[in-house]
């Protein structure tokens, strides 16, 4: 369809004709002029022409194709397709009157890249270069493409192509050299093309495939680590370390082996180091070789090591008699379990010394000795090593054991002891002797105890006889004891503390205690501290010193005692914690220089308890304690330590740390300063943005000498990273500033940063050398070109034209920005030029020359005169130059009175250098210059009038009285108090003769003057606020000015007041104090707390101009989270714009947060034991920091405990152990302290004393039947309530009250070695204790034999170790031998049982008292034995027969023998009648109590044949065509013969049938000696269905409205079913059905058994009656006289219908050569009436009819015929759309129905054809 051409572009032409026509020319124009074509596509080029001729004629010359062509007046438009020239010039022309236009259109063609492909890249080696490749394949104009390589979110390289002139497609490769760093690993490098056809065509993008950079390093070989020699058998570990590898984690792999076989192992990384570990064993001796490989990348790096592995057996360690008697021989032997060892030499050593050293090879060594007692525990260890590695030993040890009776001396047992009353002893005597020797030691015969401390009474001195026996002898010793009182009235007195160190204003408790008995005794307190509280007891007063503020005091205790008093003195000394320790600040450091580094300890006390360290980083730099300060009061100390700062050093903190060590009488206090950063500074400079506009601008202060000075970028880069706002690399740059600056290249996000030596910001050009050299020149061009611009454009340069023009266009380039270079307003070094222009004309008259007539001649031609050199001075300018509009009014000229020509530039310019020197401009100057062209002509003439307009009039003589104006700079500003500052005073005033002043209070030093101006420097400026005022006298007249001048003075210092310890959730006020600060009101005081701000308060209503203290109080809450949290005071005296900004800080106060809410719990027993130790335990939960904080005081009794202390989440626990000499009720009292708060608890524990009780056998050893005495005593200081036990293991055999129990009983046989117990029992409140002490009763007796000793019937076990037991009754223990056949056996001997061994032995047992004699016999069994003798292994038994299972066994006892089958048990010898399931294999066993033995009987069943249907079946069915295989098998032992006979042919069917038709039934029958038998096999054939055209035609014809069914026949065995289902569809066709249309098409039909399908195609044809589909006139039913038309009949029907016409008879009447259409040439009336179309064929006839009217009036037929036209197309075009989409879609018509009735047919449901047709009804 034709595309309408744009009403616009029709406005165009007809616009552009009509342009044309009145010019009397035209214009031809094409649109697109360079359209951009996708090759192979298709442009609309359009030509037009603004001639008015409408006879014009254009076209199109090209080479492309032209497929369509539109025409309208004045233009024409052309379809250019498949455009695949790269560049054409299609022309456009016109003719027009004669004359011919063209003009041409370049299109180009463009091709979007082919494939955009990244080259793979290999593993990269980190720090190497490489190159990214990018391939763009066949893209189209290459000088539009641009191809960006991109790594991550960066770019890496862009390429363009502009160059490129080729129109056609190209390759093209873009390289980029890369360097991979560690950062790199991972990311995605990618190659992005654009092919930028905008604005005629979109912009297309293409992206490559993702190439992933793997960056790896292996830059140093692998370390191994194993031992150097191994055990065989042993394993060991072996580790392989990398170094500096990347990356580590998953890509190191490992390859270990040990001797040629690798080693499983683990990888672990660490950073950037890889270790393998594994295990290496090898069970064979040599030298093996471990390998490590690692692999990283494409590279690997190994590492071996040999080792070697050694075979060391053990040593054994042999001594003659382990256990011996002193003085006794003994031989230590130490050998080799080889017989000649190689390469192993043995040494015999004890515990201090080698005794022995074997030769090499020797197998052994001995070393003889005598047993004394010191040999007594001696060890002996025997120890082997490899002759070549010393290192690699074993050893084995064995100790002597030498017995010996005991010995008592005076280290053991002193003779003699002191004591003194009332102290804790205890009485040791211990006895040396093998085995340990029982002790008993007696006073006055009473035993008294051993090893227990108890306190010494006046009775304990005396005698003791001690006794010491073991079963080698005896021994006794006296030792004597003496005990010391005090004479009557003596007493002691103590104080606890002895020296207490307390806090400066603290307490302490101070108790006073004595020995005095009299419990009338008083006792007191003398000093000079605050006593608060006292308590009191029997001995003892305690006092609470309180507010002690005195830094050594002395106080003493006191007490009388009967009359007599003592005293005795202590010392307190008061301590103070510093109150600051602060760093000074240091400044900005110069590498090599010295500095002092000084700490300031304030206010602290006692010094010599303080040690000072300053610290650099980790390190110490230096350490200094006071000792020699003998000063008690507070001092503050001063720590100074030079330093020389090196590079490593930049960046390091260095703090100052204190210590006041008051241990062990106090605590350990430690406080530090704040750290202070070493820097050493240079200025980095990073720009961020786009060309002239940056975005951002950092100013970082650096530190130059330092190896990675990152810290300020690195900031930078994490804050873009945390707020997402990713700076563009790119188009950051680094400039380097200070003489000494080492360039170091900078990082930010991955990226080296450029660097660039100068940067435009904002406009102002900023260099390295922070000169403003370039920034001017720069300027001065802007303005020169400026000039250019006003020289060239203007054409009457009069004053009210080039005064605005100046001002706006040409002035601000020059002053903008100046504050850059001249903040002060000095004069600053940027020329400022004047206009240079061409001589006026006559007309005053502005004309701006518009620039597209640049290029004609002016009307007043003027040679140009030469730019001025030097000029005016530049000034600030409010806004840059951008924001001034051409034409409007201007700033007004500088103020400052510098402005001034050069004498050289105006004698060029043709101006009197005497009227020209000193000329100011003016400032708002409105003299109107008027033509004086009479009076002065001439060039020099002209150029006055212009300066004039410029610059103002010129300093006559004699020059009229002008108002003038005085100003200053700076009006207002801002100087430090005490410094200096020049004010600048000026004025507009033309007098020559002008002179001005300065007048102020404050001290003027230095003057400078000029024409116009003064300047003064104030110095010394002590005044807060003042105003000096500038004066001028001009012309008689005085005019002022004044200028405001503040002063300032930075905080002298900012102090955050010192917290408390804060208590969690009570309210706390936090102060800062910042002093001597001015201006207040610019003043802004910050609380912060680590990184949040808490507080800011300003002050800005704070008029006082005058330094002033200012004190900023925030109230906080603290929580947990707060506590060690810093908070800290920030100031910032903001004076700008004026001055600066000055920042100051307080030293961090770090917040101390505590909670203690709960009281403290204990856990100690409640009664203790004297001299026992018990564990006390205090706990307190809630606490607030437990770790570190909690600080614990443990005493009991009035002591002090060691203690530790654990923590858990906000649980404290303290535990220690207690222990008391003396009984007693003793108080354990803990207290906990966290901050300055401390909670108590206290219990009580029973202190009690329980001596162990004493039990005497007066006969431990006696004979049998002998009484014997025994007495259990409790010692002399038994407590009241104690009860004594007498018992043995069994039962209680005496109990009582009493000190003392005593029984007597006869010593029997049954009492050797009972234990006897003496039990106290000790009874204190609802607790009871227990202590016991036990001796054992020896009985001695003879010997005697019996039963259970000595058995007389034994049973031995052939082949076992088995010794004679026949063991004796007596003591002491008798000697046991025994007899048989004259042989001695002795009865502990261990001996390998043989049969033999059978028989009777005598045995008989001797000891002192008497001997025993008893008759033994031994019996020996053995296990069972099976042979072929008694049970054969292979047995053949018959069906049906009478069998029996024999088989029998030999053993001790005799044998049970049990066989099995399957797991079943089968009974031996049992006769049987044998069936078939009796074959198999039978497990025999044969059984007694030593053991078992094992048999496998094999026993074979055979039997006569028979056949089944499973081995031999009775039908068989074979498939055609396939392979078959006819076998049937029969059953029997031994394998039947089978033979098979068909027709009396007999087959064996281990040959095969071999029979063509092999169908039939065979007799088959098998034989073996044992019978035979016989079975009847019929053999079948079946094959798989199939059809031809006999059973299943292909092609059937239908009568649509009959009833058919599609039938189809297949052959088959067995007889196949035949479905059939139209192709397409998925229902089956079945049964009988009425045909439609719809049944027409091919059916397909499948004839399925089970050996097969087979598939054949149907075709049905369904045949109806005619239809006429379509009845139709062209042109129309209502024809023009003599015109022509054609009647059309179209019809449906099959078969195929044949046409018949009914028409009114005329001439003029043809048919076609169908008979579907009549034509009518020239119409006249005979052809008017109806026309009948008539369709038939087999099946019956269809017609149509049609009316035809003739008219005679051509207009109205014509009119007439082109409305029906359009109504019917109208119609038509809508009903067929109706039918097509709507109705036919819907099915709401069909023929059948459309037959008889005159409603539209829609027709072709399944095709495109549709027609309308009216019916008749």
């Amino acid at each position: 369809m034709a595309q309408p051409v744009p009403v616009l572009l029709w406005a165009w032409c007809a616009l552009t004709a009509l342009a044309g026509a009145v010019r009397g020319s035209f214009d031809v124009s094409v649109l697109p002029e360079a359209p951009m074509v996708a090759y192979g596509g298709a442009v609309w080029i359009n030509c037009s022409t603004t001639c008015q001729d409408p006879d014009a004629r254009g076209s199109l010359e090209t080479s492309l194709t032209k497929t369509d062509e539109k025409i309208g007046p004045g233009w024409v438009a052309f379809l250019l397709k498949n455009i695949t020239e790269w560049a054409s010039a299609p022309q456009c022309y016109f003719s027009c009157r004669g004359r011919v236009k063209v003009v041409f259109a370049n299109i180009s063609a463009y091709r979007a890249p082919e494939r955009v492909g990244l080259e793979r890249l290999p593993e990269l080696e980190l720090g190497r270069a490489y190159n990214l490749t990018c391939r763009v394949l066949n893209v189209a104009p290459v000088r539009h493409l641009t191809v960006t390589l991109r790594q991550g979110g960066r770019t890496l390289h862009t390429e363009t192509f502009q160059n490129r002139t080729r129109a056609g497609p190209d390759d093209v490769t873009v390289t980029k050299e890369i360097t991979p760093q560690q950062r790199d690993h991972g990311q995605e490098v990618t190659c992005h093309t654009a092919l930028d056809l905008t604005p005629h065509e979109p912009h297309l993008e293409n992206s490559s495939s993702a190439v992933e950079l793997k960056v790896y390093a292996l830059p140093e070989e692998p370390q191994l680590q194993i031992s150097h020699h191994i055990e065989v058998g042993d394993k060991a570990t072996a580790r392989c370390d990398v170094t500096k590898v990347f990356p580590a984690a998953g890509e190191a792999r490992f390859t270990l082996s040990f001797g040629g076989q690798r080693l499983n192992f683990t990888v672990t990384t660490s950073n950037d180091t890889a270790t393998a570990q594994g295990e290496v064993r090898s069970l064979s001796a040599g030298e093996r070789q471990l390998t490590c490989t690692v692999s990283v990348g494409p590279v690997s790096r190994s590492a071996g090591q040999s080792v070697l592995v050694y075979s060391l057996p053990e040593p054994i360690l042999e001594i003659t008699e382990s256990q011996t008697h002193v003085n006794s021989s003994v031989t230590v032997t130490c050998r080799s379990p080889e017989a000649h060892p190689p390469d192993v030499l043995l040494q015999l050593r004890d515990a201090k010394r080698v005794l022995v050293r074997s030769a090499p090879a020797q197998p052994l060594v001995d070393f003889p000795l005598t047993a004394g007692e010191e040999d007594n525990g001696r060890e002996f260890t025997c120890e082997a090593r490899l002759a070549s590695a010393n290192q690699t030993m074993k050893r084995t040890s064995a100790r002597l054991t030498v017995l010996y009776g005991p010995r008592m001396d005076d280290s053991g047992c002193p003779r003699e002891w002191t004591w003194k009353e009332g102290t804790e002893q205890t009485f040791s005597c211990q006895a040396q002797g093998n085995p340990e020797p029982a002790m008993m030691c007696k006073k006055d015969g009473v035993p008294f105890s051993i090893g227990v401390q108890q306190q010494v009474r006046r009775e304990d001195a005396g005698t003791y006889h001690c006794e010491a026996f073991n079963s080698y002898g005896y021994a006794s010793r006296d030792v004597t004891v003496h005990v010391e009182w005090a004479a009557r009235g003596s007493f002691e007195v103590s104080v606890l503390p002895a020296a207490p160190v307390v806090a400066y204003g603290g307490a302490v408790w101070i108790n006073c205690s004595t020995t005095c008995p009299d419990p009338d005794v008083r006792g007191s307190l003398e000093t000079s501290l605050t006593k608060t509280n006292h308590k009191n007891g029997p001995g003892w007063v305690a006092f609470l010193l309180k507010n002690i503020t005195e830094w050594m005091s002395a106080f003493q205790c006191q007490f009388t005692c009967r009359g007599r008093v003592k005293m005795v003195f202590a010392n307190i000394s008061a301590y103070r914690a510093p109150e600051r320790v602060g760093l000074e600040r240091l400044p900005e450091l110069e590498l090599g220089r010295a500095y002092n580094l000084t700490c300031r300890v304030l206010n602290v006390a006692p010094v010599r308890h303080l040690t000072v360290t300053l610290r650099q980083g980790g390190r110490t730099l230096h350490t200094e304690t006071f000792q020699n300060r003998t000063r008690a009061a507070a001092d503050d100390v001063t720590v100074t330590q030079e330093i020389t700062p090196r590079r490593w050093d930049h960046g390091q903190q260095a703090t100052c740390h204190a210590a006041l060590d008051l241990r062990p009488r106090g605590p350990l206090l430690q406080s530090s300063s704040s750290a202070v950063e070493l820097q050493e500074a240079g200025e980095f400079r990073l720009t961020l943005g786009r060309g002239d506009q940056p975005v951002l601008l950092f100013f970082l202060r650096i530190q130059t000498h330092m190896a990675a000075p990152l810290k300020p970028v690195t900031k930078l880069s994490d804050w873009a990273t945390t707020w997402q706002m990713k700076f563009n690399v790119d188009k950051c740059q680094v400039t380097h500033t200070g003489k000494n600056n080492p360039n170091y290249t900078y990082n930010v996000m991955g990226a080296n940063l450029a660097t660039t030596n100068q940067e435009k910001d904002l406009g102002v050009i900023m260099d390295s050398s922070l000169k403003t050299s370039m920034q001017c020149a720069e300027a001065v061009k802007k303005a020169n070109r400026m000039l250019g611009i006003i020289k060239k454009g203007i054409e009457n340069k009069t004053e009210n034209i080039l005064l605005p023009l100046y001002k706006s266009m040409e002035h601000p380039h020059l002053e903008y920005c100046v504050q850059m270079w001249s903040p002060l307003l000095h004069t600053p070094p940027c020329p400022l030029p004047l206009p240079s222009l061409p001589i006026a004309h006559r007309n005053l008259h502005a004309r701006v020359t518009p620039p597209a007539s640049r290029g004609q001649e002016l009307s007043q031609p003027s040679a140009p005169l030469p730019m001025l050199e030097e000029a005016a001075w530049c000034q600030s300018s409010p806004e840059p130059p951008s924001s001034r509009a051409l034409g409007t009014p201007g700033p007004a000229f500088p103020e400052h009175p510098h402005a001034g020509v050069r004498a050289g530039a105006l004698r060029r310019a043709g101006v009197p250098v005497g009227l020209a020197r000193g000329a100011p401009f003016a400032d708002g100057l409105r003299t109107r210059v008027r033509d004086q062209h009479s009076a002065r002509t001439g060039p020099r003439a002209a150029v006055l009038r212009l300066l004039s307009c410029a610059t103002g009039p010129f300093a006559i003589s004699g020059a009229a009285e002008e108002p003038f104006n005085v100003s200053v700079r700076p009006e207002d500003s801002v100087v430090e108090h005490g410094g200096a500052i020049w004010l600048n005073c000026s004025t507009t005033c033309q007098d020559p003769g002008a002179r001005g002043g300065l007048e102020t209070s404050l001290t003027k030093a230095q003057e400078k003057r000029g024409p116009r101006w003064e300047a003064r420097e104030l110095v010394n400026i002590w005044e807060w606020v003042s105003a000096p005022q500038c004066y001028f006298f001009c012309y008689g007249k005085v005019t002022r000015a004044s200028a405001h001048i503040t002063t300032y003075r930075v905080p002298e210092r900012v102090g955050l007041e010192r917290i408390p310890e804060l208590e969690l959730g009570r309210a706390y006020n936090l102060t800062c104090r910042v002093l001597n600060v001015a201006p207040v009101r610019h003043l802004t005081v910050t609380l912060r707390q680590g990184g949040r701000t808490l507080h800011t308060e300003t002050f800005q209503n704070r008029t006082r101009a005058a330094a002033d203290n200012v004190t900023v109080t925030h109230e906080i809450i603290p929580q947990r989270q707060d506590h060690g949290q810093e908070v800290t005071c920030h100031s910032a005296l903001d004076l700008r714009p004026l001055g600066q900004l000055f920042q100051n800080s307080s030293s961090a106060v770090e917040l101390r947060v505590f909670a203690l809410p709960e009281e403290p719990q204990l856990q100690i027993s409640h009664h203790i034991e004297v001299g026992d130790k018990a564990t006390a335990r205090c706990d307190v939960t809630k606490v607030f920091p437990a770790a570190g904080e909690a600080r614990f005081t443990l005493s009991f009794g009035g002591q002090r405990l060691n203690f530790t202390v654990t923590t858990s989440n906000d649980t404290a626990t303290a535990q220690g152990e207690v222990r008391s000499l003396s009984a007693g009720e003793r108080q354990l009292t803990c207290t906990v302290s966290v901050g300055p708060v401390s909670r108590s608890a206290g219990q009580s524990v029973l202190v009690y004393s329980f001596p162990q009780p004493v039990l005497e056998i007066d006969q431990p050893r006696a004979l049998v039947n002998r009484n014997v005495s025994l007495t259990c005593c409790s010692p002399a200081s038994q407590p009241p309530g104690t009860t004594l036990q007498l018992r043995d293991s069994e039962r209680t055999l005496a109990s009582g009250h009493q000190p003392c129990l005593q029984l007597t009983l006869t010593a029997r046989k049954g009492d050797n070695g009972r234990q006897f117990t003496c039990e106290g029992n000790l009874a204190l409140g609802s607790h009871s204790f227990v202590k016991n002490t036990s001796a054992q009763l020896i009985v001695l007796y003879k010997p005697t034999l019996d039963e259970s000793g000595c058995p007389s019937h034994q049973t031995w076990l052939e082949g076992t170790q088995q010794q004679l037991a026949c063991e004796a009754d007596g003591n002491p223990t008798p000697e046991v031998s025994c007899r048989k056949d004259s042989q001695v056996y002795d009865a502990g001997s261990v001996q390998n049982v043989t049969r033999g061994h059978a028989g009777v032995y005598r045995c008989s047992a001797t000891n002192v008292h008497g001997m025993a004699g008893r008759n033994v016999t031994i019996h020996v069994e053995y296990g069972p034995e099976m042979d072929n003798a008694g049970c054969a292994r292979t047995r053949t038994w018959v069906e049906e027969t009478e069998q029996s299972l024999a088989c029998l066994a030999w053993g001790n006892p005799a044998p049970a023998v049990v066989c099995t089958k399957d797991g079943a048990p089968y009974g031996v010898g049992v006769q049987r009648r044998v069936a078939r399931e009796h074959a198999g294999t039978y497990h025999c066993t044969a059984a007694n109590t030593h053991g078992s033995a094992r048999r496998e009987v094999t026993v074979r069943v055979e039997y006569k044949p028979s056949m089944d249907e499973l081995s031999c079946p009775s039908a068989w069915t074979w498939v055609k065509g396939m392979p078959q295989v006819f076998s049937c098998d029969a059953d029997g032992i031994p394998a039947p013969e089978v033979v098979c006979t068909k027709d009396g042919v007999s087959y064996r069917l281990g040959q095969g049938l071999g029979l063509k038709d092999p169908m039939g039934t065979y007799q088959c029958n098998a034989t073996n000696p044992h019978g035979s038998a016989t079975k009847t096999v019929t053999i079948t054939l079946e094959y798989k269905p199939t059809m031809d055209e006999s059973s299943c035609p292909s092609t059937r014809a239908w009568l649509e409205g009959t009833l058919h069914t599609l039938a189809c026949e297949a052959d088959g065995i067995p007889v196949p079913r035949v479905p059939c289902a139209k192709e397409g569809a998925a229902d089956e066709f079945s049964g009988e059905r009425n045909v439609s249309r719809n049944d027409s098409g091919t059916y397909w039909c499948t004839a399925i058994n089970r050996h097969g399908s087979a598939r054949r195609a149907v075709t049905v044809r369904v045949e109806y009656r005619p239809v006429v589909l379509l009845l139709a006139v062209s042109p129309s039913a209502t024809v023009p006289r003599g015109a022509n038309f054609n009647i059309s009949c179209r019809a449906e029907g099959s078969p195929a219908p044949a046409y018949r016409w009914t028409v009114p008879p005329a001439p003029n009447v043809h048919c076609s050569a169908d008979n579907s259409t009549v034509s009518v040439a020239g119409a006249d009336r005979h052809n008017r009436g109806v026309y009948v179309c008539r369709v038939s064929n087999a099946h019956g006839q269809h017609l149509g009819r049609l009316q035809i009217q003739v008219t005679d009036n051509r207009l109205i037929v014509a009119a007439l015929t082109v409305g029906v036209a359009v109504l019917l197309l109208g119609g038509t075009a809508g009903l067929v759309y109706y039918l097509k989409s709507t109705a036919c879609k819907k099915g709401e018509y069909n023929v059948q129905d459309a037959e008889s009735s005159s409603k539209a047919t829609c027709l072709g449901l399944d095709s495109a054809v549709y027609g309308i047709q009216l019916m008749q009804t």
